[in-house]
């Protein structure tokens, strides 16, 4: 069996027992300065090896003639390679084939996880800010790392930002993006205001707003269903969605545009992050 065969349920399990083993290690000195919380797996290079051999997941790319490297959290579902990620990277370098629209263009990844669509993005040649929460950050760096020689060979750019959605100071330091990406972002309809103010205050006339989500959005009384049902309904009101056909995964993907209307402009510079009235 193939580590990409393996269950989850066996990686995580090996993923705990490394994690107990080194630390166990450092109480009986036999390792020294290893870092003993899982928010710290990055810190010691011993750990880190033996996270690599177990962890690390290999992504070809075939038409960009590449292989990308990623290495997940087996015990965090946002620090894993979903399936909607994957979505908008294969995207992503198949509509770039023979015409690349990403190439120069700015572009911003939301809730980026491990960053696998900004990184695609990255390699075909355009200027991209993969953004998350601070907890997350550390892990969207390191996915930088392991493939920033890819990246710097295409001539691409990439950057990694803390970004809380609907943070004032923040969002006022940033310019106006070619491109926004979202995959598994929408989930808590208590943080969707915020989203659909960083996005309207992120976007100009031009934008090409890419989400893409799981089957859950079918599931019946779910939660994350109704996140989603919240922001496609609010959103409306600066946003076109249409569905892209992107063969039979099991996620719905969507091509989004600003709504070219004659106050967007003003709808724009007034919305307050978190106060945003829909």
């Amino acid at each position: 069996m193939t580590q990409t065969e393996m269950p989850r349920t066996i990686l995580t399990l090996l993923f705990l027992v490394i994690t107990a083993r080194l630390d166990e290690a450092q109480k009986s000195h036999e390792c020294e300065n290893v870092a003993t919380s899982q928010e710290g797996l990055f810190d010691n290079p011993e750990r880190l090896k033996i996270l690599l051999k177990v962890f690390e997941k290999h992504i070809e790319m075939e038409k960009l003639n590449i292989t990308l490297h990623f290495l997940e959290n087996p015990i965090r579902p946002n620090v894993q390679i979903s399936e909607a990620a994957r979505i908008i990277a294969y995207y992503l370098e198949e509509s770039c084939e023979e015409n690349n629209w990403v190439h120069g263009k700015k572009v911003l990844e939301l809730g980026a996880g491990l960053g696998f669509p900004g990184i695609v993005a990255a390699c075909l040649g355009g200027n991209v800010t993969v953004t998350d929460r601070p907890q997350i950050v550390p892990y969207l760096q390191r996915s930088i790392d392991l493939n920033i020689e890819t990246i710097q060979k295409i001539s691409g750019e990439i950057r990694v930002e803390v970004l809380s959605w609907g943070d004032d100071e923040k969002i006022r330091s940033m310019p106006r993006q070619d491109i926004i990406l979202l995959s598994e972002a929408i989930y808590d309809d208590l943080t969707i205001d915020d989203l659909i103010s960083t996005m309207v205050r992120l976007s100009h006339d031009d934008t090409k707003i890419i989400v893409s989500e799981g089957d859950w959005i079918e599931m019946e009384e779910s939660e994350l269903k109704e996140a989603w049902t919240k922001f496609f309904h609010e959103s409306s009101e600066y946003f076109e969605f249409s569905p892209l056909p992107i063969g039979n995964y099991d996620c719905f993907t969507f091509e989004g545009k600003v709504r070219k209307t004659s106050n967007t402009e003003e709808k724009t510079s007034e919305s307050s992050p978190g106060h945003t009235e829909f």
